[in-house]
């Protein structure tokens, strides 16, 4: 797909059952997230958006495994502040509003503990 191409480094965490998600700033400026399942007949899923409708992005999402329900979690840098996403059963949530005093920040990580 032209929308999986990147200049700058993706993010990747495990899905149960050896999958795998991985999240990068395409050559548009937008932020997308692609999954991978090792039984399905095309693994890797086409990138799909994290966001729509936002402020062109300057650095790559990054994600980490999901906790509480969530498949993966996902953090977005906007000019507002770093809006979260939550992977659940293939879908990708709207974002939560930005998280507070982050709208200074010019990058930012995600991380999870089990």
């Amino acid at each position: 797909s032209p929308l999986a191409y990147s200049l700058q480094p993706v993010s990747a965490a495990p899905l149960a059952a050896g999958g795998a998600v991985l999240t990068f700033l395409g050559t548009d400026a937008n932020g997308y997230a692609m999954t991978f399942d090792p039984t399905a007949k095309a693994p890797w899923t086409p990138p799909a958006a994290l966001l729509t409708g936002g402020q062109p992005l300057t650095v790559a999402p990054t994600v980490a495994a999901g906790i509480c329900g969530a498949d993966a979690i996902a953090a977005v840098v906007q000019p507002a502040g770093v809006e979260l996403v939550t992977l659940a059963s293939g879908t990708w949530s709207p974002p939560a509003a930005p998280v507070s005093g982050t709208a200074a920040m010019s990058f930012a990580t995600v991380a999870t503990t089990p």
